[in-house]
């Protein structure tokens, strides 16, 4: 539901469906659809959970052979949840662009105080003599 309101807000528009237009009218069937067959669903089941039994309609003969309403509901309703989030992605996929995340920051300088001068995290440190005196080195920052 989320990702369909984005795409029909932003005006988002797919070539594979015809442009702006046709991407709206899809979307907007693919979430109507959603919602509807979900909503069944959750009748269903919240009859089940009430009443330890299965809801009179569900039990009825479909019009597909060997399968109940609430087998047919169950069938329509994984359609929309697992098969066509994977297609609905998958379109998505090979027609937007990425999204490109960089990380980054400037070369930290360090001031010398025996020296003044400014040194980057590339150059060496020279302590300049030995005997155990080192030079501190504070950041610019």
């Amino acid at each position: 539901v989320q990702n369909t309101l984005f795409i029909y807000a932003t005006k988002t528009a797919y070539e594979f469906l015809g442009g702006l237009k046709q991407t709206r009218i899809a979307a907007l069937a693919y979430i109507s659809c959603t919602l509807g067959i979900s909503s069944v669903k959750i009748t269903a089941t919240i009859f089940i959970v009430m009443n330890g039994r299965g809801a009179h309609w569900t039990l009825q003969p479909s019009f597909l052979p060997g399968m109940c309403v609430g087998e047919v509901v169950d069938l329509i309703w994984m359609i929309f949840n697992a098969v066509l989030p994977v297609i609905i992605s998958y379109c998505r996929l090979k027609s937007d662009y990425p999204l490109v995340i960089s990380i980054g920051m400037k070369e930290p300088k360090y001031i010398s105080h025996e020296e003044g001068t400014e040194l980057s995290e590339t150059q060496p440190l020279r302590t300049g003599g030995g005997g155990g005196s080192r030079t501190k080195y504070d950041s610019a920052m």
